[in-house]
């Protein structure tokens, strides 16, 4: 009958967690912005630090010493871990180029202890012993405690460049590098547990093993550079974690729920746990492959619209400039003038509007927030507006509460608050009415900007902020659309401390957007 001791299989499970979260924050991490320094050296990190865990966890499960011992090896890696922290870290707090000569000699003095150890592997590890309840555990060989010298030497020097970056660094990079440092230290303090039975210390080292859990907080730090609003972020590293929490968690119940039945009943078919096990992998990846499907499908899509969009006052530029050179009618001339005008216009508005994309995710993009009348900036709006929507007899009213006062950037949230209003003119049909409606509400206001037009499918509603995302209805109407008005309109009322949503009861039932401001 096959024994299994409890606290081995809960250690071996909180490794495989760890192991799955490493490798899932190395690709998130590396896939936000592959082209930084600090993105690609931390997705290297977490490859280093998952070949750590799984040498780990197979080699304490192996009864054979030296078979042990030769996987053990692997924790070498740990090396590289170190020195790939410092690398990341100075690179985050902008200090990479300055120190590119001391990284440089750490990673020579890393991949030489390496190769030491490779040739001459009994002064790194010897044949693995039992300890506590593991079937066999490292042993230390003669010149182990020189990669002990190296990590915690290199462990201290990014540590000062982390605090020294901190004191000269702004709000933002301020509070990325408490993120960084929290689960750095956290990784670190727990992994000590593992040296302990090395000296001699019976401690059990399970703690260990949720070392990858604090990686949440150091890829949290990197890839969110606009820290405004802990709340949403931490739905999401907590959505982050508990999925892949609990899709480990069922495929290792199953995998030892397997082996323990077969344990005790011998004719059990050995094959119906990894087979739902293998059946559970391909409907998650058909899941995460459909995800990035429809991602690539809409980046394909925006590519394929901005060509177009840009093609066409481009054409039309050069079909003025090349009538011009043959026109001698003033007149004709005047207008071909005009026409260059217009589209020269397109070209700029267009700019805008992908600069502003950009811009508007970046934490360095500013707001000059001050106190705004709500009222008379809606009503700016209203005139702004109200030529085009004549042009589709639209009827634009607008009502809205004496004396409310918002603190924002006013420049940037007409910007937001026209998208809304450029998006309801262009779907709504002629003759529609396009209602403005603004009320003060505890510490805040809110707008309402409520059309007739062509309306947005449940389904649809959640994902219209996203960047590029178009409906199918909207792509009818509007062949020319970015898709990126709302995405940008969206990050500016969040960035000042807002929200912004749509509500819709379905196709040709029109559309109600919700802006809430801060009152000042």
């Amino acid at each position: 009958m096959l024994t299994l001791d409890p606290k081995l299989v809960i250690t071996d499970i909180g490794f495989a967690l760890s192991i799955l979260v490493t490798l899932f924050l190395g690709v998130l991490v590396f896939y936000q912005s592959p082209k930084k320094t600090v993105n690609r050296i931390f997705a290297l990190f977490s490859i280093t630090t998952a070949l750590f865990f799984i040498s780990h966890i197979v080699g304490i499960n192996i009864s054979d010493p030296e078979l042990s011992r030769n996987v053990l090896m692997l924790n070498m890696s740990t090396i590289l871990n170190a020195i790939l922290t410092a690398h990341w870290i100075v690179a985050l707090v902008g200090r990479d180029q300055a120190q590119r000569k001391v990284l440089a000699v750490f990673y020579a003095i890393a991949f030489a202890l390496i190769g030491f150890y490779l040739v001459a592997p009994q002064t790194f590890l010897l044949p693995s012993k039992p300890v506590l309840y593991f079937p066999n555990y490292y042993v230390q060989g003669e010149y182990y405690y020189l990669g002990d010298i190296f990590f915690y030497s290199v462990f201290l020097y990014f540590m000062y460049h982390a605090i020294a970056g901190y004191f000269k660094a702004d709000a933002i990079l301020k509070k990325r590098i408490r993120y960084v440092l929290t689960g750095i230290i956290g990784t670190y303090l727990v992994s000590i547990t593992l040296a302990l039975p090395l000296y001699g210390y019976e401690v059990d080292p399970f703690i260990a093993s949720t070392g990858g859990l604090f990686l949440i907080l150091i890829a949290y730090g990197l890839i969110k550079e606009e820290l405004w609003d802990i709340h949403v972020i931490a739905k999401q590293a907590l959505g982050y974690g508990l999925a892949i929490t609990g899709v480990g968690l069922f495929l290792a119940a199953l995998n030892f729920l397997n082996a323990y039945i077969a344990g005790q009943i011998p004719t059990f078919p050995l094959w119906l746990f990894p087979l739902v096990s293998a059946a559970l992998t391909i409907f998650i990846a058909r899941l995460v492959w459909g995800k990035l499907k429809q991602s690539d499908e809409i980046k394909y899509e925006f590519i394929t619209v901005v060509t177009h969009t840009f093609r066409t006052p481009l054409t039309e530029l050069k079909w003025a400039l090349d009538n011009m050179r043959a026109e001698t009618n003033p007149l004709k001339f005047r207008q071909f003038l005009t026409g260059i005008e217009a589209a020269t216009r397109r070209l700029s508005e267009l700019t805008e509007v992908l600069i502003s994309a950009s811009k508007s995710e970046g934490w360095n993009y500013e707001y000059h927030r001050v106190p705004v009348d709500i009222k008379k900036m809606l009503e700016e709006l209203k005139d702004m507006n109200t030529a085009e929507a004549r042009l589709k007899h639209l009827s634009l009213p607008l009502s809205s509460e004496d004396g409310l006062l918002g603190l924002v950037d006013k420049h940037k949230t007409v910007y937001a608050i026209q998208a809304v209003l450029q998006n309801a003119i262009t779907y709504t049909k002629d003759r529609g009415t396009i209602a403005i409606h603004a009320q003060a509400l505890p510490k805040k206001i809110r707008i309402s900007i409520q059309d007739t037009g062509i309306g947005i499918r449940k389904e649809h509603l959640r994902h219209i902020f996203k960047k590029f995302y178009r409906t199918q209805e909207a792509r009818k109407t509007d062949t020319e659309g970015l898709g990126i008005g709302l995405f940008v309109a969206k990050n500016i009322i969040e960035k000042q401390g807002g929200r912004m949503w749509a509500d819709s009861e379905g196709l040709g039932k029109g559309s109600t957007f919700f802006i809430e401001l801060p009152s000042a």
